[in-house]
């Protein structure tokens, strides 16, 4: 949390030191490893940056940060090729995640905590590219049609 804070204060050596000690005490904490790799666009060390997005991607490739990170690092090059891309891959991920809140709804249903499922709805209708059935869906929920 410290090295976030130093980041949106725009204090980046601070933060750059701070997620640096993360991840060396913490090698297994992916938040951490992300963070730095962030804080490292900011400081405009670019190469170290690819270098660890590209160590990133090879244990971490279906989380869409990473593709996100490649795209600011990508639009800071100036290869608008290469940043598009970078976005589509995070895109799809996240549409894959919309996925997840849909199951999770389905299993909060299940449990009886209509709320809950409500909840993971409304998160999968952020993520989502197909916002209508989603939110017919969740129109569905809201309106007790499914108790019988």
């Amino acid at each position: 949390l410290l090295g976030k804070i130093a980041y949106f204060e725009g204090d980046y050596k601070a933060a750059e030191r701070i997620m640096q000690k993360l991840c060396k005490k913490i090698p297994e904490f992916t938040e951490a490893r992300i963070w730095y790799i962030r804080i490292l666009i900011a400081l405009e060390k670019y190469d170290e940056a690819e270098v660890r997005l590209k160590e990133e991607e090879t244990i971490n490739s279906s989380d869409w940060r990473i593709y996100y990170q490649y795209a600011l690092l990508a639009g800071k090059r100036d290869r608008m090729d290469e940043r598009l891309s970078m976005c589509r891959k995070a895109e799809a991920l996240l549409d894959d995640g919309a996925k997840v809140y849909v199951e999770m709804a389905d299993m909060w249903i299940k449990m009886g905590l209509r709320s809950n499922a409500i909840e993971c709805l409304d998160k999968a209708l952020v993520v989502s590219h197909d916002k209508q059935a989603l939110e017919e869906l969740k129109a569905f929920l809201e309106s007790g049609k499914d108790i019988l």
